[in-house]
């Protein structure tokens, strides 16, 4: 399936990940290997999800996102739109649901405790400095090889600056690749 053929399902999926992002996230989707595991922080009403999963279902990938929905008043335009209800709805809609694990809560505290294989994790849940700065820690700490990337890199509408110093601390020495606001590094905890 063509990018182009993706955002033409997902384009009616409301979210604050634009067209530019969607296809940043769609190009990262290929490093993934087939049977791979994606983890992506920060549900939301599952445009990055659908992307994802539209971008590998003939590629056996199993993509785990998680998201607490605390911020669902905030970011909801229309009482209800935010939520858990409308992922899964959408997911269902477009018979990508089989290939998504959803887990509701925090992220920080799936990723303490997940120990499977992770082939890439996207970050784009809370934008606040420690939060971001410890999910990339807990990344790098349950990572062995793979993309660790995120949303929101400099972007001013979503408190990116966090991000962009949250990512740029904790990857000092490592070639971070920004494509519009999403970051991403090929993570190899070996070469670390």
């Amino acid at each position: 399936m063509t990018f182009k053929d993706i955002m033409n399902i997902v384009k009616e999926i409301p979210s604050t990940t634009g067209r530019k992002d969607c296809e940043a996230v769609f190009k990262l989707s290929q490093t993934v290997p087939n049977d791979g595991i994606v983890i992506e922080t920060g549900t939301g009403n599952g445009r990055t999800t659908a992307v994802l999963a539209l971008a590998t279902m003939n590629r056996f990938i199993t993509i785990i996102t998680i998201d607490n929905y605390s911020e669902s008043k905030r970011y909801s335009k229309n009482r209800g739109v935010w939520s858990l209800d409308y992922a899964k709805n959408i997911f269902n809609k477009f018979k990508i649901d089989k290939n998504i694990v959803i887990v509701t809560g925090n992220a920080n505290d799936y990723l303490k405790n997940y120990s499977g294989r992770i082939d890439m994790i996207y970050l784009d849940d809370c934008h606040l400095y420690p939060v971001v700065k410890e999910e990339i820690i807990l990344s790098k700490q349950i990572m062995m090889n793979g993309v660790i990337a995120g949303h929101d890199y400099n972007d001013w509408r979503s408190d990116g600056i966090a991000v962009s110093k949250a990512v740029n601390e904790e990857f000092i020495n490592s070639k971070v690749n920004i494509d519009n606001t999403v970051w991403s590094v090929y993570y190899n905890k070996e070469t670390k």
